[in-house]
Order: C-alpha cells, then structure tokens, then sequence
C-alpha cells in the first residue's frame, strides 16, 4: 500500500490522506492534533461500508471488502513517517472507512499491534454496535477505547438512522458495555450521540438517554453533523445541543461536547469516502 495523496494541513491541524492497495483500490484515513496537541491517527478497516447509516457518506460505497491487519497497521506507519519521523502518535482510532467489529480479527490484531509497538498510548475503535463483536471483546478481556455511535436512546428511532440495530437492540448494548467497564479502567467506553434536528433530539429522546446512562461509567460525548452533500438530514441547533450537555451534567453524568476535526478537507467523520473512484 502507499500514499496516493494528502491534502495539505487546515486550520485545526488536520491532514486527509488517501492510500492506494494493492489492488487497486481506495481508502482514507486523518491525521489531527486534538485537546491541546493530541497526536491522533484515524484509521480505515474496510473498503467501503456496509452499515448503510443514514448520516454517514462513507456508507453510500457497498463495502468491497475488509482490509487486513497489515493494511491497517500499513496506514499509521506511512502516516508517521511521512509527518512524525521522529515521533510516535499519542492516539489511535479505528474510525474511518468501515466498522472495526465487522472486521475483527483484523482490527484487533491492529490494536494489539500497535500497543506492542508503541507501547502506552490510547487505542481505540468505533462501533455502531455489534452484539458479537462486543462480546468476542469480553471474552477475550480486551481492553481497547469503545466509542458507541449510540445516536438513538430508543429502538424504533435508531432503526430508521442505522439499519443493523434491529439485530443489536440498545438495551443489549449497555448491558454489554457497562459489563465492559467493569474490568476495563476509567473513561474506556463513550457514548457517542449526533444530535439531528426532529429525528432524535427531542426532549423524551433526552430523558431515555438519561436513563439509559445513568450511573454507568460511560462519558457520553454529543455530536454535531458534519456536512454530507446531498444528506436531506439537518443538525439540531446549538440551542438544543446546549441544552442536552447542561441536562446531561445536571444527573451526574459525565458528558462533553465533541468537536469535528478535519471538517474543510472533508476528513471529519462520516465524511470519508473513496472520492477518487
């Protein structure tokens, strides 16, 4: 594999870069400083993207196939020796083209590469929630980052935005992910939730979510969409992203807004895509 192109760094540090394999095929991956300096790596685990989720770009490309551990360990090593020569990433994160758990001995193998290899430093994966996965993870004892792209505090809305909930019920996942957290140390599990306007962002859609999470130690972490061309789906506003933060804190639970990175070279998440084929 090797770097077909990489934009040139915006304004938040950012860089988008696209590798080509060997067959002839496209992925992408981000580089972005975060949270004061954060060296952070995001990387592909599949070509394309069969989650088919209603707020993500990558998903309109039928995933062609998974990629294997190499591929995936190949996009940080070509990252760091083209931008840290003489460093090592603070933080690396299976999040971009595909869904890690789909993909797990690859993915995993990654993760536990890259801890062998560069030793303490933060890794994780993002997931819109595969019941297996989560439990090959359990059994193993693995104790990586989960980021659940949650999205949904109740069943029926979250069908509509992500397809392969109605085969992974979210009370199956909390249970799931707070047994997680028992063995695994602070912070590891968050709850990702993009707040989009008159689908999921209503005030009941707020209280389940309240108590989905309450007492749990998950940090729950609210989204804003990024810009998708041609998406009939809209952000909520700030007002109401203001507002779910200030609900959220007020019973105790830990919750952040998260800020997009990569937005103006299109490398934010569900932004990726394989823009050269």
């Amino acid at each position: 594999m090797k770097i077909d192109f990489k934009t040139q760094q915006a304004s938040d540090g950012s860089i988008k870069y696209r590798f080509k394999t060997h067959d002839n095929q496209y992925i992408e991956a981000l580089y972005f400083l975060y949270n004061g300096g954060l060296k952070v790596l995001c990387l592909s685990t599949q070509i394309g993207c069969d989650m088919k989720c209603a707020f993500c770009h990558t998903g309109k490309f039928q995933k062609k196939r998974h990629l294997t551990q190499d591929e995936i360990v190949s996009q940080a090593f070509l990252i760091v020796n083209d931008i840290l020569p003489n460093d090592k990433p603070d933080t690396i994160t299976l999040a971009g083209m595909g869904e890690p758990l789909a993909n797990y001995q690859s993915s995993l193998g990654a993760l536990e590469y890259f801890r062998k290899i560069y030793g303490n430093i933060r890794l994780s994966l993002s997931t819109v929630g595969l019941v297996e996965g989560i439990k090959k993870m359990i059994e193993e004892k693995k104790s990586f980052g989960i980021y659940l792209s949650l999205h949904a505090s109740d069943d029926k809305t979250r069908k509509k935005i992500i397809p392969v909930a109605k085969n992974n019920p979210i009370q199956s996942l909390i249970l799931l992910l707070t047994e997680y957290s028992k063995f695994n140390e602070q912070g590891l599990v968050r709850i990702s939730y993009l707040l989009l306007d008159n689908i999921n962002d209503s005030d009941e859609h707020l209280k389940n979510l309240i108590d989905l999470v309450k007492d749990k130690n998950f940090i729950v972490q609210l989204r804003i969409l990024n810009p998708v061309k041609n998406l009939p789906i809209q952000k909520s506003s700030q007002h109401k992203l203001e507002k779910w933060l200030t609900k959220l804190l007020e019973n105790n639970i830990k919750a952040v807004v998260r800020p997009s990175m990569g937005i103006e070279i299109n490398g934010a998440c569900g932004q990726l895509y394989e823009e050269k084929q």
